[in-house]
């Protein structure tokens, strides 16, 4: 009886402590380690694309006016482009 309690037991344990981990590793380390990647994969990147490159945002389109494209052979009203199918 006392073999199979002690067995029982050390089973349990083993499962619990193997939990502990596991909910450590996600509580902590793998913060910890998005951190680590935030700070010196990305933020060194950033800096370097500010002082080097150029801004996409800051781009200007090639006409002032507008890059839509006009076309001539659309039949049909504007509310009939709002119902396609």
């Amino acid at each position: 009886m006392k073999d199979t309690f002690k067995a029982k037991f050390l089973k349990f344990h083993r499962a619990v402590k193997e939990w502990i981990t596991q909910v450590l590793f996600r509580k902590f380390l793998t913060p910890f380690i998005l951190v680590v990647v935030y700070f010196f994969v990305l933020g060194p990147t950033s800096v370097f694309a500010r002082i080097f490159l150029r801004s996409a945002l800051n781009k200007s389109p090639k006409s002032p006016e507008s890059n839509w494209i006009e076309t001539d052979n659309f039949e049909g009203s504007k509310e009939d482009s709002f119902v396609q199918s």
